[in-house]
């Protein structure tokens, strides 16, 4: 139980340290798609972006169905660079389907949310590996 919570609390800090992350350094990227825009606006645009429910329940979701592809192969992931592709993949191919689905004809906007999602994903999993990697060598012996 209590290795569970533990487990519990160090994905929601790796959600949160990723999400963090993303909003203070792609504000840089998104100013130079759009000139005219200022860091402060593309800062509270992620940050509050990310508390929707569109947003935050697909997350939530990607976040277990990575728990289970980790727990489940064990060994296979030793390194942080496997759990980087694997939230940068996951993340990816889920919104990417969903941008696929309400797409509206912009190439560029799908693509520019797609590589930021995914790019997210991939922010989760590196804080993923760095917060759990103890208590994934005890949960494979």
């Amino acid at each position: 139980m209590r290795r569970g919570l533990l487990l519990l609390w160090k994905n929601g800090l790796a959600y949160l340290l990723g999400l963090l992350t993303a909003s203070l350094f792609f504000p840089l990227i998104l100013m130079l798609v759009e000139p005219d825009s200022t860091y402060g606006w593309w800062f509270m645009l992620i940050l509050l972006g990310s508390g929707m429910a569109s947003v935050l329940i697909p997350a939530l979701l990607i976040i277990v169905l990575f728990n289970i592809i980790v727990f489940r192969v064990g060994n296979t992931f030793a390194g942080v660079v496997q759990y980087v592709l694997l939230g940068f993949v996951l993340t990816g191919v889920f919104f990417l389907g969903k941008g696929l689905l309400y797409f509206n004809g912009d190439w560029g906007v799908l693509l520019l949310n797609t590589l930021l999602m995914s790019s997210s994903g991939g922010l989760f999993g590196f804080c993923h590996y760095r917060l759990t990697r103890k208590e994934q060598s005890l949960v494979a012996r």
